[in-house]
């Protein structure tokens, strides 16, 4: 059975708090490798608590990883 990328995406939106969304993507709003409006725009969906979200957003590569362990796990 696989899941979608959108599926994955809910199932982490859903997995913590929003103190620990905020602790978890970190790096995706306090570094220098991104402007402004990313930083702004991640603190934001980490504040609602959006955590598969702002993955998928600010660090893709994280967020494809994941999701392609997640889908093993699933099928296994």
């Amino acid at each position: 059975m696989t899941k979608s990328k959108k599926e994955y995406e809910d199932h982490l939106n859903n997995l913590y708090s929003i103190y620990d969304c905020l602790k978890n993507t970190e790096h995706c709003w306090a570094g220098n490798d991104k402007t402004f409006a990313q930083k702004k725009g991640a603190r934001l969906l980490a504040e609602a608590g959006h955590y598969g979200t702002v993955l998928k957003k600010y660090d893709p590569i994280a967020f494809n990883v994941g999701y392609n362990e997640w889908r093993r796990e699933i099928e296994k």
